[in-house]
């Protein structure tokens, strides 16, 4: 798997995306329009699209390191509220 299909499998993870989509909100916009714009260039050079998917995997990273921990001591907080986690 190339690293720009590695991409866009997280990118099609509707589940993922909204997170990400909600937790960096403003940068997952800015994400798309250049992939966007990248796609449509008929040149684009793949320094553009190193830099662009180098920028998405620190990013995704940074909300796995922060976001995923907070997530999982929400979801085991509830279930314990409901007598459902051991």
């Amino acid at each position: 798997m190339s690293v720009i299909e590695l991409h866009d499998c997280f990118c099609k993870d509707m589940l993922l995306f909204s997170w990400l989509s909600t937790y960096k909100a403003k940068y997952m916009t800015k994400h798309t329009l250049e992939i966007q714009r990248l796609k449509s260039m008929k040149n684009a050079l793949a320094g553009d699209w190193i830099k662009t998917v180098l920028e998405f995997f620190v990013n995704l990273d940074k909300f796995i390191d922060y976001q995923i921990p907070l997530i999982d001591e929400a979801l085991i907080e509830i279930l314990n509220k409901q007598g459902a986690y051991q």
